[in-house]
């Protein structure tokens, strides 16, 4: 009798086992056995199952970050992008700085908002015309910044302007990892105004100053910059942009709206071109 209560319980104990191997993390009940449970099917791409764990361990810690990250993972190999996109955003209010999860939303975050002419000229409103932005962290990282990365790839002058200013109040307010995207904005407002010379003068006034102050000391801002100036200066004395390109050297001093130019010349040209100012607006 002994022996036979002994056999049952060996049976069972195996049984147990080959449960428990098959069936990996069946028993996991810590958020770390529910995310281990998590990346083992995440590695078999069983991607259903390890949706299934990773919120198991969500629902024992809703600020396990790197589960969260995980789970946004697997829902962008199940096609659940928006989704993916709500874990990302909730990991990066809490780790604004994570590198990983940035790379992941800014990836995907630009395709699921639109931008329209009325968000652009109220965007203007608030981040160029001296507006106030008072924008949640949520609605930022969801609608504001996506918009700002749709702003930099814009072929025209105001909108990389914008979005690099729109970049730098992020970098403020929610990480310190738009800051690389506002030189970036900065640098292609500069190059589409270079192509395609902007109307209203009183932007590229603000827009001249702000390079100045913000990459003054950066080459090929200055090469740029210097190339910006001989153009307005051409435009303000009527010249035609290749006899202004004649002129060995112009240097431009921005002070206040004054523009002061000064420039080497050929003895014969002194009289027709002098040293001369203008200003940026009227």
């Amino acid at each position: 009798m002994v022996s036979r209560m002994k056999n049952k319980v060996e049976k069972l104990i195996i049984i147990v086992g080959l449960i428990l191997l098959i069936t990996p993390g069946l028993f996991a009940q810590t958020k770390e056995e529910c995310y281990q449970t998590a990346y083992i099917y995440f590695s078999q791409n069983n991607y259903e199952e390890a949706e299934k764990w990773y919120r198991k361990a969500l629902e024992v810690d809703p600020n396990f970050w790197e589960a969260r990250y995980w789970l946004g993972k697997t829902e962008e190999q199940l096609g659940k992008i928006e989704e993916a996109l709500e874990e990302w955003i909730t990991v990066l209010i809490a780790q604004p700085d994570n590198g990983d999860v940035f790379q992941k939303w800014r990836y995907y975050a630009p395709s699921y908002v639109q931008l329209k002419e009325d968000d652009i000229q109220n965007l203007k409103s608030i981040f160029l015309e001296g507006g106030n932005p008072s924008f949640s962290k949520e609605e930022a990282w969801r609608k504001l910044m996506p918009q700002a990365f749709l702003l930099l790839e814009r072929k025209d002058f105001l909108s990389p302007y914008l979005g690099a200013k729109i970049m730098r109040w992020g970098g403020k307010n929610l990480s310190s990892l738009f800051y690389s995207y506002e030189r970036r904005g900065y640098e292609r407002a500069l190059n589409n105004l270079l192509l395609n010379p902007a109307e209203d003068q009183e932007l590229i006034y603000q827009f001249v100053r702000e390079c100045e102050e913000r990459f003054g000391e950066d080459q090929a801002f200055r090469e740029k910059l210097s190339l910006l100036y001989e153009k307005i200066f051409a435009q303000q004395l009527d010249l035609p942009e290749e006899q202004a390109q004649s002129i060995k050297k112009v240097e431009l001093q921005v002070e206040g709206r004054e523009v002061t130019v000064s420039t080497e010349k050929r003895e014969e040209d002194a009289l027709l071109h002098p040293d001369t100012g203008f200003y940026l607006g009227e």
